[in-house]
């Protein structure tokens, strides 16, 4: 069976709370569906439709869902939820 936890092309897993990179610009890890992870901002009752993916917020494009890390991400560092 294959692990469905998302992880960021360094094969780091991507967890809430971390701060990261995205296309140039800050942003952070807001909810991890696969792993029933989700910020206290962004509660899994408001999210409950979606069924896989990341959620990434940053300042220049706002909330960013993802199935998959690609070149545009890359973790900055571990942060807390």
């Amino acid at each position: 069976m294959q692990d469905s936890r998302p992880t960021y092309q360094s094969g780091e897993e991507i967890r809430v709370g971390d701060r990261v990179d995205y296309a140039g610009g800050p942003g952070r890890v807001v909810f991890v569906i696969a792993t029933g992870s989700f910020s206290p901002e962004y509660p899994e009752e408001q999210w409950s439709h979606l069924d896989a993916g990341f959620m990434v917020e940053t300042r220049a494009y706002g909330l960013i869902l993802l199935d998959e890390a690609d070149e545009d991400l890359m973790l900055v560092e571990r942060g807390r939820p």
